[in-house]
């Protein structure tokens, strides 16, 4: 297999697999006649489904691949600033996957603290349901995606080479922030129009799978990333 076969191969793995089965969930979820088949494993588990454990392991897989890039930066020490801001990323990658499963709680059985309990409209270990959060999924969204964006752009030229280089996120990786924006906007849609496709409810479970795809871009970014970074450092040893 070629160089050009086995980026076309990669490719269509990485970015085209999980966009089409999106859109095949998409197609059966906004049919009334196979909403109920669509959406049948988030109507009978609330919590620990396969599509929300799938999401914590990308989640997690992100956060210690995130921190073995902040590693291999820190090594060297012009890249310390870049290992600080992956270790944020992974620290970010970590909180989130826990929230999404309640920080254990249902598993373990821990009492709640008083001041989660009480402002949390899931009676749940998790800040993200807390007042004032909860319910607000499409503007999270929204600032997911404006971030993943900027990443993809052209260089600001406040940023050095450097520095742009360690984080742009490729183009390739653009087809699943355009998906996850897609559903940020109904989201909002529905907010407006207060479920405009009753009696089903489709863009309420759109929140599913649109974590599962933020996970998702966030473990393929980092891993290109990573292969990126050792692209360079082999680079940088033949040249030595």
């Amino acid at each position: 297999m070629s160089i050009l076969d086995r980026k076309s191969f990669s490719a269509l793995l990485l970015i085209w697999l999980p966009l089409l089965a999106s859109a095949t969930w998409f197609a059966l979820a906004f049919n009334p006649a196979t909403y109920d088949f669509a959406v049948s494993g988030f109507l009978d588990r609330r919590e620990y489904t396969f599509t929300e454990m799938a999401t914590v392991g990308c989640f997690l897989a992100a956060s210690v691949a995130a921190a073995i890039l902040a590693f291999r930066h820190w090594r060297d020490r012009k890249d310390s600033f870049i290992a600080i801001l992956f270790i944020g990323f992974a620290a970010t990658a970590f909180l989130v996957a826990m929230e999404e499963v309640q920080w254990g709680q249902p598993i373990l059985g821990y009492d709640i603290p008083g001041f989660i309990e009480g402002g949390n409209r899931q009676n749940e270990m998790t800040l993200h349901n807390l007042e004032g959060m909860h319910g607000k999924a499409g503007r999270f969204y929204m600032v997911f995606c404006i971030a993943a964006l900027t990443l993809s752009l052209p260089r600001v030229w406040l940023l050095s080479d450097n520095l742009w280089s360690a984080v742009k996120s490729p183009k390739a990786l653009l087809p699943i922030v355009l998906l996850i924006l897609l559903m940020a906007l109904l989201k909002v849609y529905a907010e407006i129009f207060e479920n405009p496709f009753k009696p089903i409810q489709p863009i309420r479970w759109t929140t599913e799978i649109a974590e599962l795809l933020i996970a998702y871009w966030c473990v393929a970014y980092i891993v290109i990333k990573l292969i990126e970074l050792r692209g360079k450092e082999r680079k940088r040893a033949s040249s030595a």
